[in-house]
């Protein structure tokens, strides 16, 4: 929980009543990544992940009142080729579909969100957090090391049909 330009919000899970809303939150969030030039999320992704990610208990909701302002879903970390990691052997959480949504940008709301999911992440034993970054997203590369991710060595290519996407990996320890 914290408390924001005197605004008090509160991280909680998300649930199946939460999609429309959500629906609408990553819909804004991918025009104006579309409009900023960072062609990645669409009107099928990441939503079509989160039904799965509430039914598994991993999205996190940062609400203000009954509003999102931000989500992301922490998982445990699975392998991903092409990436080295520090330890690759330590048990680690991966950070997902990290969204802040358009009428909450530019407060810090990202950075507390990787701050609690370190803070979940260590409550699980797990040492790490992770996460992959498209190579093309110089802006969320950027926010990642603001937030103190080291890059890790080599290149993730994810196919997605109508080409491949090249992801960078990135780690902070817990």
């Amino acid at each position: 929980n914290i408390a924001k330009g005197g605004v008090y919000m509160n991280y909680r899970l998300a649930e199946p009543e939460n999609l429309s809303k959500l629906l609408e939150m990553y819909t804004d969030i991918y025009k104006r990544m579309n409009e900023s030039g960072v062609i990645l999320w669409n009107e099928h992704y990441p939503y079509d992940a989160l039904p799965g990610d509430i039914q598994a208990k991993r999205l996190w909701l940062l609400c203000s009142g009954s509003e999102i302002a931000a989500a992301f879903a922490l998982d445990e970390y699975s392998e991903i080729s092409g990436i080295t990691w520090h330890e690759p052997d330590a048990p680690a959480a991966v950070i997902m579909r990290l969204g802040v949504s358009t009428r909450f940008i530019r407060q810090g709301l990202g950075k507390k969100c990787v701050e609690f999911a370190g803070k979940l992440a260590a409550e699980r034993g797990w040492k790490y957090l992770r996460l992959l970054v498209a190579e093309c997203n110089k802006p969320a590369e950027e926010f990642y090391v603001h937030c103190g991710f080291a890059r890790a060595e080599g290149i993730h290519i994810e196919n997605m049909g109508n080409g491949d996407i090249l992801g960078c990996g990135y780690e902070i320890r817990t």
